[in-house]
């Protein structure tokens, strides 16, 4: 906790020059900091890696296969800005991506709501929600330190920027046999106003970072390793991936996974990447947000058990009976060329689309697994119709989350790109409280 607080204070005191510097104007910046687990703790054997089989059945991790990082990346036009934060790891729960952007708000001066904490979903990453064996408190606290410090040096090295955007196709599969994914793999990039320089690359796209499958005992960020690298080999700046509507989307089937195929994914789409930057164009002037906060009802009946004996870690609330999770949804716009929205679990494909109707700009970017990991997300007509044997109804809030995700981005989308919009509050349920 002092390691945290320190990041904080530090960050109050050294950024207020960088800020003055790019009072107006847009500018970005990008950061990167390593949160991977230290020798000793897989030493120790208590680094259980989420995403796979039951309570502690994977075993602890035994080795480092590839670094986890969290990386950042902060916008800021006038008096208005964001910042997104995307971890290597399954998913945060809502407290700590809370706790992470509050404590990033003090080292920068802007507001929580406009600070996003992400995760990447990568199946070989310490268990931060619980399900799988839990992480050491040492972790936790090491993984908040760093992600606030790649936030709070985002913010300070900002320049003033031009940004670029350009969208291709990647290669996903549907797990749940609809035979398509959302393709559009969108890259957003920042070059130093003056020299041209680039500053940094954020890479949006949907597949679950499974290509290393259940018998992976290697802490990894899967795929996404080698598409960052070979992305920042090819540009020599950081790069961000932060994953789509990943539901359903997974790489396409192999017969025998290893760490071959999962470099052969991730090169493939670094491929599309670099294959669209010539294409690049520059994002109009303007930035704005918003957010919509809203209760979900917690239908599940296994979720709710779990978290209410301590195996979850959410911020669950009421009896048994009715259990209900406050979350958000959050919406930023670039212009009238990119729209954001930011959700707190995985939205199937779908769902993801019909997220992605709801928009108006050209560019329409959806980002899972932000401020919270609330499971999957799934559209009304697709529910419980035995689709993967209904695999990811059994790792759903519920039947009314997908819809209560969908009305809230819907209400963001619609005409935001004007003017900063207050946060609003709704509720969800089982029969649309």
């Amino acid at each position: 906790m002092r390691l945290v607080l320190l990041v904080a204070c530090l960050g109050a005191v050294l950024l207020p020059d960088s800020a003055s510097a790019a009072a107006t104007g847009r500018a970005v910046g990008f950061a990167v900091r390593d949160v991977t687990p230290a020798a000793e703790s897989l030493e120790a054997g208590e680094t259980w890696l989420a995403g796979y089989g039951l309570w502690k059945a994977r075993g602890p991790a035994d080795a480092v296969h590839d670094p986890l990082t969290a990386r950042a990346l902060c916008v800021t036009e006038d008096a208005v800005g964001f910042c997104l934060a995307v971890v290597d790891n399954l998913g945060l729960p809502g407290s700590l991506a809370d706790r992470i952007s509050a404590l990033a708000a003090a080292a920068t001066g802007l507001a929580p709501d406009q600070i996003l904490v992400a995760a990447t979903h990568t199946h070989a990453a310490p268990d931060l929600l619980g399900l799988w064996g839990g992480a050491p408190d040492a972790y936790r606290e090491y993984l908040v330190a760093e992600t606030v410090a790649a936030l709070a040096a985002a913010y300070a090295a900002r320049e003033p920027a031009e940004l670029l955007q350009a969208v291709g196709q990647g290669q996903a599969f549907n797990r749940r046999g609809w035979g398509y994914t959302d393709p559009d793999l969108i890259v957003l990039q920042a070059r130093a106003r003056e020299s041209g320089r680039l500053i940094g690359t954020l890479i949006n796209f949907a597949a679950h970072p499974t290509v290393a499958d259940g018998t992976n005992r290697t802490v990894s960020s899967d795929f996404v390793h080698y598409l960052r690298r070979a992305v920042e080999q090819e540009t020599g700046a950081p790069a961000v991936f932060a994953n789509g509507a990943l539901g359903d989307a997974v790489p396409p089937p192999l017969e025998a996974p290893d760490w071959t195929d999962v470099e052969v994914y991730g090169a493939h789409l670094a491929a599309a990447v670099l294959k669209i930057l010539p294409e690049e164009q520059s994002v109009g002037p303007g930035l704005a947000s918003g957010r919509r906060s809203l209760d979900l009802a917690v239908e599940n009946f296994t979720l709710g058990l779990a978290q209410l004996i301590g195996v979850l870690d959410e911020s669950i609330d009421g009896p048994l009976w009715r259990r209900r999770v406050r979350t958000v949804v959050s919406h930023v716009a670039l212009g009238d060329t990119v729209e954001i929205v930011t959700v707190p679990g995985e939205p199937l494909t779908r769902l993801g689309l019909e997220i992605k109707a709801g928009m108006t700009a050209p560019v329409r970017m959806v980002i899972g697994q932000t401020g919270g990991s609330l499971g999957y997300l799934i559209s009304a007509d697709e529910w419980a119709t035995g689709r993967n044997r209904d695999y990811e109804e059994s790792v759903s809030l519920g039947r009314s989350a997908g819809p209560a995700i969908l009305e809230a981005a819907a209400g963001l989308t619609r005409g935001s790109s004007a003017t900063r919009l207050p946060d609003t509050h709704e509720s969800a349920g089982a029969a649309r409280e």
